[in-house]
């Protein structure tokens, strides 16, 4: 069926989006725009011109890493809850339990459910209790299925997804944040495709809870920001957030690259690879490398797919870890999570990897 919408009017919502957040960002200047398509008309003769901060923007749009930088530290300037957002990772990852229908099947009570979400969450340094939990899983389950009889109950799996939700709007209240689910999502998805923000359910090698985590470096991060609060934790001090308004705030974000941290990433897929190993009756066993990966991007605080060319760099000999030799190969021994990007060297994907040890590092080789 053909679109009742003409060619001329058919992008005039996201092209007022785009225009509407450059004049938040401050890259172009302040016009009227239109509220609805049927005023698309009235603007048709406007034009809309770039600021000297646009006109700035655009010169670096060549420069894929520099735009970034250059619209990110813009973006953490002009919006509070993505400033929030970030500042919270800068004092702590963001830990969210999942539930699948197997954990609904398993469960005996909420409280169950909660016992394991709050022990979860609280890894972080959040001080929430169970029964906070439990009674927000109660709420949103309330509001969710409000209106359902005895003989059509909702779903294990809606179950499991209003759990998931509960919690994770529990662990943004706790951790300061603010929003709900649908506002995590786009958070998330804004620090990852700026690559300042990074996440997996595999930080610990094994499947977990979700994690999220800062991939970058703050600077003109003032003390005065934050005011710790009174019952740290054992293993934090939790601080409430002070949130400077607007673009005078003068903070900016770096995103932590190759060059600086290419030897401490190495270092931690080896580390990594060899602490999930333990155990194996092999030497140099194959191991997911989705797995390894995420473990070595969380303990060095970067992107997942920088954790990837270094093990491209180990592989091809252009980092060098002595008495190491790094294998890939395409063979998985089990079904690859959606949640994890695929490993590609050439076009090709590779699933598992194995490090063995050579020479003196080799068991029973020369010291």
């Amino acid at each position: 069926m053909a679109s009742r919408v003409g060619q001329a009017e058919a992008y005039w919502a996201p092209t007022s989006d785009l225009l509407a957040e450059g004049m938040l960002l401050g890259l172009v200047d302040q016009e009227t725009l239109p509220s609805a398509r049927q005023y698309i008309v009235r603007h048709a003769g406007r034009v809309y011109r770039l600021t000297s901060e646009g006109e700035a923007a655009a010169e670096l749009a060549a420069d894929d890493a520099a735009f970034t930088t250059y619209v990110v530290d813009r973006v953490l300037n002009s919006h509070p809850s993505f400033r929030a957002f970030i500042f919270a990772l800068h004092r702590a990852p963001l830990v969210l339990p999942v539930f699948d229908v197997s954990d609904i099947e398993s469960a005996n009570s909420v409280q169950e459910l909660a016992d394991r979400a709050a022990a979860e969450i609280n890894t972080a340094g959040s001080v929430l209790t169970a029964e906070q939990v439990a009674e927000t899983i109660r709420t949103w389950s309330r509001r969710r299925f409000e209106g359902r009889v005895d003989d059509n109950p909702p779903s294990r799996k809606a179950r499991a997804e209003v759990v998931t939700e509960a919690c994770a709007a529990a662990a943004l209240e706790a951790r300061g944040i603010g929003g709900g689910p649908s506002d995590l999502k786009n958070l998330r998805a804004w620090g990852s495709n700026f690559r300042v923000t990074d996440q997996s359910r595999y930080v610990n090698g094994a499947v977990g809870p979700f994690t999220v985590w800062l991939a970058a470096d703050l600077d003109n991060v003032r003390p005065e920001n934050f005011v710790v609060d009174a019952k740290p934790t054992v293993s934090m001090a939790m601080a409430t957030l002070i949130v400077p308004e607007g673009p005078g705030a003068g903070l900016a974000i770096r995103r932590r690259g190759f060059a600086a941290h290419a030897n401490a990433i190495a270092d931690a897929v080896v580390a990594a690879y060899f602490r999930q190993a333990e155990g194996s009756a092999l030497q140099a066993p194959y191991l997911p490398i989705h797995q390894v990966r995420a473990e070595a991007a969380f303990r060095c605080g970067v992107v997942r797919v920088l954790v990837d060319r270094v093990i491209e760099g180990l592989v091809n000999g252009t980092i060098v870890r002595g008495g190491f030799r790094v294998e890939l190969r395409i063979r998985s021994d089990g079904d690859h999570p959606d949640s994890e990007p695929v490993y590609s060297r050439g076009g090709s994907p590779r699933y598992s990897m194995s490090i063995a040890r050579t020479g003196a590092e080799a068991p029973g080789g020369a010291s």
